[in-house]
């Protein structure tokens, strides 16, 4: 049986002379450096980046590569005539291969991670005194523990590989050996309460991380979505394992007579499709229901690795990365693309971008210097109270930390290290955050406020007419 969750309705387009197909993998963080391209520039004027694929005496045949901030990647593949190029900027060999490779990682239909998916050694284990009520996943940087359906263990886990991975590629780790972090995944947000309950702890945050124990607690609610999909993914491999038989068995039977093997193969060739085409129905329904999810694990998972393989906060030899910019930090990440194993931000997060600005136009934006001295209090959140406090500490640390990663530019491993070490040598807050950005926090936050003003949710300058 094949079934599709009928969640959203995914709506699809053809080109004349042009096939296009959408990514949503992973992207990339100098600011977001761009891969290299074959470059074509056609006699009207328009120039494309891309990749030349086949070219003769005549026509050149082109992959376009489009990679629109807060957008995933896409593709274009269009046919030349020469006639109507001016010219073309080829590519070394060495550049052609490493942009083959990185179009390669690109999955168009989700097959990569489905496979990835199969791939993954799950084994039975304990959860909280129920004998083998678990799954469990280990890896280098993770371990996933989770009574959660299979499906979402499994499609959890390969995107925990990807985003620790791409951690990995952005700030390289400072240890060579660490243990690592305990990931456990609730299967409900009820049950994921009460084991905060049972620690001692009243924490209302969706997920935590716990730099003393190297562990994160996540709650989810998907229990039902998770369940359909396990069920619908084992019908399918049973039913393609069945196709596959029958077609075998078609192709001896009728080895000699063509017409008739290609005329009986016609409708397993169609229920392949099918199935092919709920999977990837299926696939981005699981997607959009998820994406709070996978967001809530980035986040934690940041602060994990921080914690973990650059800044250990209980390390006698290493300062603690400071709250305010360790969240900031975390919540610019959990909303990042994740692209052929790049981590891809330069957008801002539009609700927060509206939040802020709204904050901002109402003098309610926490200044600089108190965020500058903020702790573990003004983000933990342990009872409603402590809501509004917690979401403006959050806001502003975000606001802060995108300025000063996308516009000044002054976020670096090198810069850090120094930030931290005049932290760790008992200097003010303020005044080590001052050597940093070489502003005061009065100029930086003006600057701040100028910025985010013109700034839009794609990370792009408006710019404001002089009316002349």
């Amino acid at each position: 049986m094949t079934l599709f969750l009928p969640l959203l309705r995914c709506l699809g387009a053809g080109w004349l002379f042009l096939s296009f197909c959408a990514f949503t993998l992973l992207g990339q963080v100098p600011l977001n450096k761009d891969w290299p391209f074959d470059v074509i520039q056609l006699k009207n004027g328009a120039v494309w980046k891309g990749l030349i694929l086949e070219e003769n005496p005549t026509t050149l045949r082109f992959q376009n590569v489009r990679r629109q901030t807060n957008r995933p990647t896409l593709l274009v593949t269009a046919t030349f005539e020469k006639k109507d190029i001016e010219k073309i900027e080829r590519l070394p060999e060495a550049d052609r291969l490493i942009l083959k490779e990185k179009i390669e990682e690109l999955d168009p239909k989700g097959e990569n991670e489905r496979r990835r998916m199969e791939q993954l050694d799950l084994k039975a284990t304990d959860w909280f005194g129920h004998k083998n009520g678990g799954l469990i996943y280990e890896s280098d940087y993770f371990r996933l523990i989770s009574n959660a359906p299979e499906e979402i263990v499994r499609r959890s886990a390969v995107r925990l590989e990807q985003v620790f991975a791409a951690f990995s590629r952005i700030l390289p780790p400072k240890f060579d050996k660490r243990e690592p972090t305990t990931i456990y995944l609730f299967l409900a947000r009820e049950e994921y309460i009460q084991s905060m309950v049972r620690r001692d702890r009243t924490i209302q945050n969706p997920a935590f991380y716990d730099p003393k124990t190297n562990e994160i607690f996540c709650g989810s609610d998907l229990m039902r979505l998770g369940q359909d999909l396990s069920v619908v993914r084992k019908q399918h491999q049973s039913r393609l394992a069945e196709l596959e038989k029958q077609e075998n068995e078609l192709k001896k039977l009728y080895s000699k007579q063509k017409a008739d093997l290609a005329r009986l193969l016609e409708p397993i060739q169609e229920e392949r499709k099918r199935i092919g085409q709920t999977d990837k129905r299926n696939d981005f329904v699981f997607n959009q229901a998820t994406q709070q999810l996978f967001a809530i694990l980035y986040h934690e998972s940041f602060h994990a690795y921080v914690g973990t393989w650059l800044y250990p906060q209980l390390s006698q030899s290493s300062t603690e990365l400071p709250r305010w910019l360790n969240e900031g930090l975390a919540q610019i990440f959990e909303s990042s693309l994740v692209e052929a194993g790049e981590l891809r931000i330069g957008h801002l997060d539009r609700e927060k971008w509206l939040r802020v600005k709204e904050m901002i136009a109402a003098n309610q934006l926490p200044a600089l210097r108190s965020i500058l001295k903020s702790g573990r209090d003004d983000f933990v959140i342990e009872h409603a109270g402590q809501k509004l406090k917690s979401d403006a500490s959050y806001l502003a640390s975000w606001g802060y930390v995108t300025f000063l990663l996308l516009e000044r530019k002054q976020i670096t491993p090198e810069l850090l290290d120094a930030y931290l070490a005049k932290l760790k040598e008992g200097h003010d807050p303020i005044a080590a955050f001052e050597k940093w950005t070489n502003d005061s926090t009065a100029d930086f936050e003006k600057q701040f406020v100028a910025w985010f003003n013109k700034v839009q949710p794609d990370g792009s300058v408006l710019q404001i007419s002089s009316g002349r």
